[in-house]
């Protein structure tokens, strides 16, 4: 049964979800709601509501919450505060959290992410939508990741494997075609590997790629499906990622990749990373790989450590 705490700034919300998931159908209240009568496998019922502070202090006490809701009346400031605070006692395969933006906020979701989001979702939205974000953060993507069988992992940096990779791509693909989700592909590759590896030797070469692996499991949310495509390459899947939020999203990557020491031989390496990012329909999953595979290698060109997206 899922235990859904849902955080706003009002002092008053516990009191106003109550009415109205029992008698009303106003403000954030309807949608839960809605969604729980609709997906009780789900719900069943299970929604609280607390304030930043207090919901913090019901995380120290151990309450058996699956996922997290921060209300988009909620400012910045306390949003981050309690991400961080929740990221300190449990990772995002204990505890989804998802936040409510509004619309035309760029910036404040890739925030949030950093500090511990597991995904985010846009004012106006729709019950279906918000039920399918918190069944795909508490129930399903957590089976993706390679991290639970070495069957599905890749020995080196602990991401899904490719074959693994296409297992679940190929299934939500198909749930894209039907038009449920929206997916955007990426590619990425490090810069200038085979010098790195040659001038300071294998060892620190696969030191590279964990640390550039290690960067991009923190970074994305836990519905993209990360690989390592072969190599020093990796592969992502975003769902339902806006075209005008991808660049922002893959460039902030790039910068933190850029500006993280990594430090090999009493010296510190630059790492770089270049990305192609492809946000269009293909007619199949290997199509939209290859185009963002493109892409890449059109970054590649052009002089490495940039982001290409169509």
């Amino acid at each position: 049964m899922a235990k859904i705490l849902f955080v706003d700034n009002d002092d008053s919300c516990s009191r106003k979800i109550t009415d109205a998931l029992l008698h009303e159908a106003v403000a954030t209240g309807s949608f839960l709601w809605d969604v729980a009568e609709r997906y009780p496998a789900e719900f069943n019922g299970s929604v609280a509501s607390a304030t930043p502070e207090h919901a913090i202090k019901c995380l120290h006490e151990n309450h058996d919450f699956h996922a997290i809701i921060l209300g988009n009346d909620v400012s910045q400031s306390d949003g981050l505060y309690f991400l961080k605070e929740l990221r300190k006692k449990y990772n995002k395969n204990e505890i989804s959290a998802i936040v409510i933006v509004e619309q035309e906020d760029v910036q404040s979701p890739l925030k949030y992410i950093e500090a511990g989001a597991s995904d985010f979702i846009r004012m106006p939205f729709s019950p279906e939508e918000l039920c399918f974000r918190i069944a795909q953060n508490e129930a399903l993507l957590p089976k993706y990741s390679g991290n639970g069988s070495s069957n599905n992992a890749d020995h080196l940096t602990q991401l899904s494997n490719r074959r693994y990779f296409y297992k679940i791509a190929e299934k939500l693909f198909a749930n894209s075609e039907r038009g449920h989700i929206h997916l955007t592909s990426a590619m990425i590759d490090i810069d200038h590997f085979s010098f790195l590896n040659d001038a300071y030797g294998e060892k620190t070469g696969d030191l590279i790629i964990q640390h550039v692996a290690e960067i991009l499991h923190q970074r994305f949310r836990k519905t993209d499906v990360l690989t390592r495509y072969g190599g020093k390459k990796f592969c992502v899947l975003n769902i339902n990622l806006e075209r005008s939020f991808a660049f922002s999203l893959f460039d902030n990557l790039r910068k933190k990749i850029e500006q993280t020491p990594f430090e090999a031989a009493g010296e510190t390496l630059k790492v770089t990373i270049s990305t192609g990012v492809y946000t269009m329909e293909a007619v199949s999953l290997k199509e939209m790989i290859r185009k963002a595979g493109v892409l890449l290698q059109t970054a590649i060109k052009d002089g490495g450590n940039r982001v290409l997206v169509d």
